[in-house]
């Protein structure tokens, strides 16, 4: 939210473990996503058999989801309990 406020276009990358708490967000942040929202949502593909294929395909679709644009940073952000590999 605070990126896009400085111009920034925010992909969201929701992992497998997610588990579906993509809208457990304060307020201030949902009330950000119904006005202006992420330029993409990306979820972690499924069925690889190894890290390094589920990886390069993560890595595929956030180029993908960047669509064209330089991809600037990515910050990582954790729910407690959610399972760290």
């Amino acid at each position: 939210m605070r990126l896009s406020e400085r111009g920034y276009a925010v992909v969201a990358l929701w992992t497998n473990e997610s588990g579906g708490q993509e809208d457990h967000v304060p307020k201030e942040c949902a009330d950000w996503i119904k006005k202006k929202g992420y330029l993409k949502e990306v979820r972690e593909p499924k069925g690889y058999l190894n890290a390094q294929g589920a990886a390069k395909a993560t890595a595929d679709a956030l180029k993908q989801a960047c669509g064209g644009k330089a991809l600037a940073a990515i910050i990582c952000g954790g729910e407690s309990g959610v399972k760290v590999r």
